[in-house]
């Protein structure tokens, strides 16, 4: 026997203690204050990012222009601050989209990492599905706001959404600076309970610097399952938000004022989406109805192979479908959603210690690719036409299952040995003696959650 066994925290750690909250208590904790924080910078971010997509369909002659009264006579003049319109102009807005991508690229990592830390596994999806769909709030601030913003009758309008979504940026990050704290430990104001249920609900580590085993990393099946996840992810939210405005005016031939609202309607799906798929999965595994790999797989092959037939639909319909086209994208973004419950949430769950790095590799590389999408896309549609859109969306299709049989064949929820706190072994074997001297092993003991003394 060990000479000091009290010092082995095994028994207290695998112990099953009964925790309830009501809704307001959930929400109002410390690690949602921080999940809803974090939620807050992403969504804001996403307002930056997203910027140009309306720019693009705002820069307009009829916003580069100024009407102006002289001599009694009402003429149009071209508004001196701005550039010319033209081909060359317009061809840059479009083509930019996608450098626009990394302004956020060391937020998420930080993101995932901060909430593999204050997530306990019975709200992991929740809180970080919720938090990734933040997203979705920017975009439908962004779409909804530029489109009044772009009648702004000075400079064309546009300049403004770059003035106004900064200023809002900036209230972020003082929100941020005040209420975000790494780790529950170093959290001023929480309470012990939080705390203690936070911790027994997760994997813990010891407070030491971190040592990343790139080689092993690298090299791991589920890891890339994540970054290629990730990718896809990437890819589709490029065609289907970032360029969805431009499909909206040239297609569908909605002025600017209604694109906004209209593209502002596909992340409310979105959001929607994540709220309904984030809590099912918590909920399925709660029950233990299927194992949280199964949970993970199927998240995730639903949402990519369940709206297939959506966007195929899409890719038939024009300008007489404007109606059922909206309601198609809108449902669009509600099924892909699904697939956030797999690959996003799966970093925290084979490796909790280094969620960040993982992240971090899967935006750098979403990054790269998404530089390359809006070209691609403008390439396909140089006319605007619906049966240039309609090679676009194909394509969608192509990336959606690709992207469902890599995650199946190399996705898990199993905690990687490289990633395990080689300081926090739980495979010690111990043996613990009843009043009835009958010896059982450890794992047994802690399931019938009885109170044993050791001998």
């Amino acid at each position: 026997m060990p000479k000091s066994i009290e010092n082995i925290p095994l028994l207290d750690d695998q112990k099953k203690k009964q925790y309830t909250f009501t809704l307001w208590q959930k929400y109002t904790s410390c690690r949602w204050q921080v999940g809803i924080t974090a939620a807050l910078a992403m969504s804001c971010s996403i307002l930056l990012r997203l910027n140009m997509t309306m720019v693009v369909v705002c820069m307009t002659p009829g916003n580069l222009t100024l009407a102006v009264s002289q001599n009694g006579t009402e003429i149009t003049i071209r508004d001196p601050y701005l550039p010319l319109p033209g081909p060359s102009n317009t061809s840059f807005d479009r083509h930019s989209n996608g450098a626009f991508c990394p302004d956020e690229g060391g937020l998420e990592p930080c993101g995932t990492q901060l909430l593999s830390n204050w997530a306990p596994l019975h709200e992991r999806a929740q809180m970080m599905s919720i938090t990734e769909q933040a997203n979705s709030i920017g975009g439908i601030g962004n779409f909804i706001l530029s489109g009044f913003i772009c009648n702004i009758p000075v400079l064309g309008g546009w300049p403004f959404i770059f003035y106004i979504f900064s200023g809002i940026n900036m209230v972020a990050m003082i929100l941020w600076l005040f209420l975000v704290y790494d780790k529950p430990s170093k959290h001023p104001w929480i309470k012990p309970a939080e705390v203690d249920y936070i911790n027994s609900h997760r994997t813990k580590s010891h407070d030491k610097p971190l040592v990343v085993p790139w080689f092993k990393m690298m090299t791991s099946g589920p890891v890339w399952a994540c970054v290629l996840g990730y990718v896809t992810s990437g890819t589709l939210f490029m065609v289907m938000a970032v360029c969805l405005p431009l499909y909206i005016e040239q297609v569908l031939k909605f002025d600017v004022a209604t694109n906004g609202l209209v593209s502002a309607l596909a992340f409310v799906g979105r959001f929607l989406g994540a709220l309904v798929f984030g809590y099912l999965s918590d909920w399925i595994f709660t029950k233990r109805l299927l194992s949280l790999i199964t949970i993970r797989k199927t998240c995730h092959a639903t949402g990519l192979l369940g709206s297939i037939p959506i966007i195929l639909g899409i890719s038939f319909l024009g300008q007489d479908d404007q109606r059922l086209a909206v309601v198609l994208m809108t449902l669009y973004w509600f099924t892909l959603t699904c697939m956030n419950s797999g690959f996003r949430v799966n970093p925290a769950d084979i490796a909790p210690r280094f969620a960040g790095v993982i992240c971090g590799m899967c935006v750098f590389l979403n990054s790269v690719v998404s530089l390359f999408v809006p070209m691609v896309v403008t390439a396909l549609t140089p006319n605007g036409t619906a049966d240039e859109w309609q090679i676009v969306f194909y394509g969608c299709v192509g990336v959606s299952v690709v992207g469902t049989v890599v995650f199946l064949v190399l996705a898990s929820a199993k905690e990687q040995e490289w990633a395990k706190d080689p300081e926090m072994d739980k495979d010690v074997v111990i043996k613990v003696t009843g009043s009835n001297n009958h010896a059982f092993d450890v794992d047994s003991v802690c399931s019938q959650n009885s109170s044993y003394s050791f001998k």
